[in-house]
């Protein structure tokens, strides 16, 4: 890729959605002695990493090392807090009110969206 002709190189990768492919996809970019963490489960029985593609020795992080909510708490605490705008990471194209859940859950099963947001009112 452009990234590797130009030597650069990342120092950690975080795949949140927890498919060997996408992480896979990526590895070459990770600098030696990098870090991979790994948050998603889409994959979590078959996940593997293809470490021939790496530039050399990495961490991994798993799910197993951390527990998913406590990272849940520090986020809405952070968004109580005004430090993290929620809307940042949210698709304003799939926002549903609830008497359209199934579109919203079509949406997602389609990969339209990653995840979309249904609103109770």
């Amino acid at each position: 890729t452009a990234l590797q002709k130009k030597e650069r190189a990342l120092n950690i990768i975080i795949d949140t959605m927890g498919r060997s492919g996408g992480a896979n996809a990526v590895l070459p970019l990770l600098e030696h002695k990098g870090k991979i963490g790994v948050y998603g489960l889409d994959d979590f029985w078959n996940y593997k990493i293809e470490i021939s593609k790496a530039r050399g020795d990495f961490s991994f992080f798993s799910g197993r090392q951390y527990d998913e909510g406590a990272a849940h708490d520090a986020v809405m605490r952070y968004i109580r807090q005004g430090k993290l705008d929620a809307r940042n990471y949210l698709s304003k194209k799939h926002i549903y009110p609830l008497e359209k859940i199934e579109e919203a859950l079509n949406a997602t099963h389609e990969r339209m969206v990653m995840k979309s947001v249904v609103v109770f009112h």
